[in-house]
């Protein structure tokens, strides 16, 4: 269990975040008053009665609950038992219930994934499912769904030098720039041995978890201009493929990929749809087809140049 009579700082999507437990891979920040507060300890009493149902996904065989509370903030529940309380502001994550055994890695984990969406989101945050590496002189982003390859593509591009801004969320600020999150990129094995070959020793993103850890560049906390978002087209994985398209279609695709667009939040939703318009109108809209992992060692090289235009 954490050390209650400790606090750590860190940088975190441009903000400060507090926490009750030391969290690795996060860029430290000197001590001061946090805009999110982590809390792993568990409450002395149970989650909040006294809560409406507010949305349910089963995306990708993860089931999230999230119920409202009196209070305006939302309990937020995993299939497994761990569930997390967030604010009405978005400016608190507190553990409520957690199996035994997890460790503050396995429940930092969670807070900083889709919890953390859900509290930027209550923010007023605008969020792609989206990673994003600079390229040339702007950020460019590789949007997809879970398992489209947004990492791999990250890992690809960070192994040849290019700065990753993000892994699989990507903040959007009100100025259209893509805002850095969290320094590392999150791998399954299997792609660990595909990228790396199979001797490479990576730490784990949590003891109960599979994932893999990548740290990239910490001292990179500068919200960078977009450049160009490419849709990653999974259906012709291997096969190199690079076309913009139409404004209208670009705007449907942002809309798709956007993180938090299914939360039932009427305010939110008409800044998603402002937002995701700007962007169509401002930033050009790709369809793109990654190369397999044996024919990416040119990857960087080649969308500076496709995309030369746009990264000035």
């Amino acid at each position: 269990m954490p050390n209650l009579s400790e606090r750590f700082f860190y940088s975190l999507h441009g903000r400060v975040a507090a926490s009750t437990c030391e969290i690795p891979f996060l860029p430290p920040h000197a001590p001061t008053t946090p805009d999110l507060d982590l809390r792993f300890e568990l409450p002395a009493v149970s989650s909040p009665n006294g809560a409406t149902r507010w949305y349910e996904s089963d995306d990708d065989g993860h089931s999230i609950v999230v119920d409202r509370l009196a209070s305006g903030g939302l309990l937020i529940r995993f299939a497994d038992g761990t569930a997390f309380l967030v604010d009405a502001q978005g400016r608190s994550i507190a553990l409520q219930s957690a199996p035994a055994h997890y460790t503050a890695g396995d429940l930092a984990a969670y807070a900083l994934g889709p919890v953390l969406a859900v509290a930027l989101h209550m923010q007023g945050a605008m969020l792609l499912h989206a990673s994003a590496a600079l390229l040339g002189k702007k950020a460019v982003l590789f949007a997809g769904h879970s398992g489209d390859g947004k990492s791999t593509i990250a890992a690809l591009l960070h192994r040849q030098n290019r700065v990753v801004l993000s892994d699989d969320l990507t903040e959007i600020s009100a100025s259209l720039c893509a805002v850095p999150s969290i320094p590392a990129i999150r791998l399954w094995p299997d792609g660990v041995r595909a990228l790396y070959g199979a001797d490479r020793a990576l730490p784990d993103l949590a003891p109960s978890w599979d994932k893999k850890l990548i740290r990239t560049s910490e001292s990179e906390n500068t919200a960078h201009q977009i450049g160009a978002i490419l849709v990653i087209e999974s259906k012709h994985r291997g096969a190199l493929r690079l076309e913009r398209m139409e404004r209208k279609e670009g705007w449907k695709r942002l809309m798709a990929h956007s993180y938090t667009a299914r939360l039932p939040d009427p305010a939110m939703s008409a800044k998603i749809l402002t937002m995701t318009t700007r962007l169509a109108d401002r930033v050009p809209v790709y369809s793109f087809s990654p190369p397999s992992i044996e024919d990416s060692d040119g990857l960087g090289a080649f969308l500076e140049s496709s995309l030369a235009e746009h990264l000035q």
